[in-house]
């Protein structure tokens, strides 16, 4: 298991959720399911869609982006840094 973070911007429940979570993992996907632990069904329905994140999310590892439907295989290392962000709207 790495010590990672994960930088979060999301809305959940109408409300804009900015956090930063030390956690450690092996994956993307457990970052997620981390996450989805911690603010529940409404995290989980808002970020994925039959098991993959909606492609309207973004979620960078160390600046990168990950495969939508493929979190599983980005394995994580001591000190790297997920970032989701949410859809962009507004002109």
């Amino acid at each position: 298991m790495a010590k990672v973070t994960a930088r979060l911007l999301t809305v959940l429940n109408g409300k804009i959720v900015r956090e930063h979570i030390d956690t450690e993992a092996a994956t993307v996907e457990e970052v997620l399911e981390t996450l989805a632990h911690k603010y529940g069904t409404d995290f989980r329905e808002d970020i994925f869609d039959d098991g993959e994140i909606k492609n309207f999310y973004i979620v960078l590892h160390n600046g990168q982006m990950v495969d939508r439907s493929q979190p599983g295989k980005v394995l994580l290392n001591d000190g790297d840094t997920i970032h989701i962000f949410p859809p962009v709207s507004g002109g």
